[in-house]
């Protein structure tokens, strides 16, 4: 398995890339809460997973983080916290 990226969270593609994510994936399904939105927006996804999948950290689906367990599809939030 290839290290961990260390981009940091702070690169303004990585931001654009999270900014797109929230809008698509949670508010277009109806998330209005604001700390879930500007915790989304903040949590930078692609430095948990392998270097080799960090282009897909935005995507909607699971992807690998290591030792045969995969990361929650970002939209997963509505069901981890169904009132926002």
């Amino acid at each position: 398995m290839a290290p961990l990226t260390a981009i940091p969270s702070s690169d303004p593609t990585r931001q654009t890339e999270r900014d797109r994510m929230v809008e698509r994936q949670i508010v277009a399904r109806g998330v209005k809460d604001t700390a879930v939105l500007r915790a989304m927006r903040q949590v930078p996804r692609h430095l948990f997973v392998p270097v080799s999948y960090a282009p897909q950290a935005y995507w909607d689906g699971p992807l690998p983080i290591g030792h045969g367990r995969s990361g929650q599809a970002s939209s997963l939030v509505l069901l981890i916290h169904p009132d926002a």
